[in-house]
């Protein structure tokens, strides 16, 4: 085989290679978004439910271990 041939095997590998690697990177930034959007609206429901109980000391106390807790934790 001649050497473009050879140089023309090596591109193509190296172009695969740099295609699948950029296939997980955005699969994995996929994930670690929709990660976030739940765990976001999770938090935006547990405020929620703080918002909704009786009597303003229980009330300040549910908000202020929400807001002490991670909202979202890679």
């Amino acid at each position: 085989m001649s050497p473009s041939v050879w140089a023309t095997i090596l591109a193509s590998l190296v172009g695969f290679g740099l295609l699948l690697s950029f296939q997980q990177v955005v699969a994995q930034s996929v994930l670690q978004g929709e990660q976030r959007r739940t765990a976001a609206a999770a938090h935006v429901r547990k405020q929620w439910i703080c918002q909704l109980l009786p009597g303003s000391a229980r009330r300040d106390e549910c908000l202020v271990q929400l807001r002490e807790a991670p909202a979202w934790v890679p």
